[in-house]
């Protein structure tokens, strides 16, 4: 009874893992230079990511490694890197080897794929306020001509002035956005099950003959 209990108690923390929402905002400010502000919270904020670096209820995370360290750390992964790839050469497959009819057939996944990360993974809403001019008015005109595509989708919200007698560029971008680690698990395997994709891993990397 106590070992249901326990493998229920551990089912019900990884779904509360999946399920847990990831919301991110950031702010970057253009003036003299760029300016970085980033958060992101997970697990009803009790992990929160900042500038500053990783707080798990409320304590900072740090990881203590000298530059020595630091120096063996990087020898090791590029080692690793190397050893790898020497691997990879040995291995049977070849890229000249794929079916590039095969390959065309994936294109229109891949890209149903990418619009899916973006939808589940992208900002909710991107604000943009300032002023923007360049010494030349016909790049201040290119620029007015990109702001009024950009007005036409949903997610942007701009308040922008326009200088065509100087230049300027004083910028702040906020966006912020929500999602969680079931969202990357569904679009993954909605892409790998796709018959198109599933046939392109299955005859390219596990049928190959000797």
């Amino acid at each position: 009874m106590i070992l249901v209990k326990f493998i229920v108690g551990i089912l019900f923390f990884l779904v509360l893992i999946l399920i847990a929402p990831i919301k991110y905002d950031l702010r970057i400010k253009f003036k003299d230079k760029a300016k970085i502000f980033f958060c992101a919270k997970f697990f009803f904020g009790i992990v929160k990511y900042k500038n500053d670096g990783l707080k798990i209820f409320g304590i900072s995370v740090k990881k203590n490694i000298n530059a020595k360290e630091r120096k063996i750390k990087k020898k090791k992964v590029r080692k690793n890197k190397f050893e790898a790839k020497k691997v990879m050469r040995k291995k049977k497959f070849k890229w000249n080897e794929i079916d590039y009819a095969e390959l065309l057939e994936i294109i229109e996944p891949s890209f149903d794929l990418l619009k899916n990360i973006f939808k589940k993974f992208g900002p909710k809403k991107i604000f943009m306020l300032g002023e923007i001019g360049f010494e030349n008015p016909e790049y201040t005109g290119y620029f007015c001509a990109l702001e009024s595509f950009l007005r036409e989708i949903k997610i942007f919200d701009l308040n922008l002035k326009h200088d065509f007698n100087k230049k300027i560029f004083d910028l702040d971008i906020y966006l912020y956005g929500r999602t969680c680690f079931l969202n990357l698990i569904f679009v993954s395997v909605k892409y790998i099950f796709d018959k198109r994709v599933f046939l392109f891993i299955k005859s390219n990397f596990f049928c190959k003959g000797d």
